[in-house]
């Protein structure tokens, strides 16, 4: 791998992951009306790094990765689950499957011959 593909690779990661927590903290901004004050105050960190955190490039350390994913309230993978709805997180949006505990964008489908629901995935952006 040459260090230039190294480099992107590394920017993408970063972006993605910044992306996730955006759309995390916009689902918190409408259900709880969580401010970047809120965020912060949740992290037990100064309001200027909410702030920072979501202005710039991220950088962030695995330790904040982990604190920002308890402080929204998300258990986070690859993705992030919304632990009251099930509803998952990613950087492209929010993904709602057949299985997810039934928020109204939830669609469930039944293929002819099948016995259990197909879990086809329906992707909400915003």
């Amino acid at each position: 791998m040459t260090d230039e593909k190294r480099l992107f690779d590394r920017m993408m990661l970063r972006s993605a992951l910044q992306s996730l927590f955006w759309v995390v903290l916009l689902a918190r901004k409408r259900e709880e009306k969580l401010t970047r004050k809120g965020l912060a105050d949740r992290l037990g960190v100064h309001k200027s790094f909410a702030s920072r955190a979501f202005s710039r490039p991220a950088n962030w350390k695995i330790d904040k990765i982990a604190d920002l994913s308890d402080a929204l309230g998300v258990d986070l993978m690859l993705e992030a689950r919304d632990r009251k709805t099930g509803v998952i997180y990613t950087p492209s949006g929010v993904r709602v499957t057949a299985t997810t505990s039934s928020p109204p964008e939830a669609v469930k489908t039944m293929p002819t011959g099948a016995k259990t629901p197909d879990t086809r995935t329906v992707w909400k952006v915003g």
